[in-house]
């Protein structure tokens, strides 16, 4: 019905530059990669680093401003009925002051520190050369190195970052609890964020689900 073929401009789609969850195998690879890279003797402080990011869902400069007791900052509270988690607004990207209730395999994590212990932060990361306590950027750029040493790929040529355990917490808790609650575990700004999880979740247990019906079926359990 045209009297010639139009010139159409698509846009070129590129390939998203997010990375992806890390199964728990993937994790403990990572895990298994730090005293490689940061030596043996300093390889707890950056493995419990890690361990606080994948149970948190803290940003890694949220996690390195985390306190025993300082109300300042942010802190955690593991008394009273639910354990919980105080962060100013200045300190992370809404900027609203957030309480946060604590999951229990972080609290589990916090309660490793022995009660007489718990004083100034929760992650002291060492410094791999002496010196001051590390900043939060130069801290990422060593997680981005023990992701790397890992050989774990989130997407061609990426490897893990301190976000990607953020994004992996995220992940995982939307196969637990409602939008609205893992909005408020995670403190994000829009609910559209917070969803975007529940389709990749949805994905996979669909995919899950299917497999465990081809395996019905091949066993010679329900017909289709």
């Amino acid at each position: 019905m045209l009297p010639k073929k139009p010139v159409l401009d698509i846009p070129k789609v590129e390939e998203s530059a997010k990375g992806r969850p890390l199964t728990s195998a993937e994790f403990e690879e990572v895990l298994a990669a730090v005293p490689g890279l940061v030596g043996e003797q300093l390889s707890q402080s950056w493995i419990r680093l890690l361990r606080g990011l994948w149970l948190s869902g803290l940003r890694l400069s949220e996690a390195m401003g985390l306190t025993w007791n300082d109300t300042s900052v942010g802190y955690v509270r593991l008394g009273g009925r639910y354990p919980m988690m105080f962060i100013p607004g200045r300190l992370q990207k809404g900027g609203k002051d957030t309480i946060t209730p604590l999951t229990p395999d972080f609290v589990a994590l916090l309660r490793e520190t022995p009660e007489a212990e718990r004083t100034g932060f929760v992650f002291d990361p060492a410094p791999l050369r002496g010196g001051d306590r590390p900043d939060y950027r130069w801290v990422g750029k060593i997680i981005g190195e023990i992701g790397k040493t890992s050989g774990v790929a989130v997407k061609r040529d990426k490897h893990p970052t301190a976000h990607d355990l953020r994004r992996s917490f995220c992940f995982r808790w939307a196969q637990r609890v409602l939008p609205q609650q893992l909005r408020k575990l995670a403190r994000h700004a829009t609910v559209q964020t917070t969803l975007e999880y529940y389709a990749e979740a949805d994905a996979e247990m669909t995919a899950d689900a299917v497999g465990a019906a081809v395996a019905r079926f091949a066993d010679g359990g329900e017909n289709y």
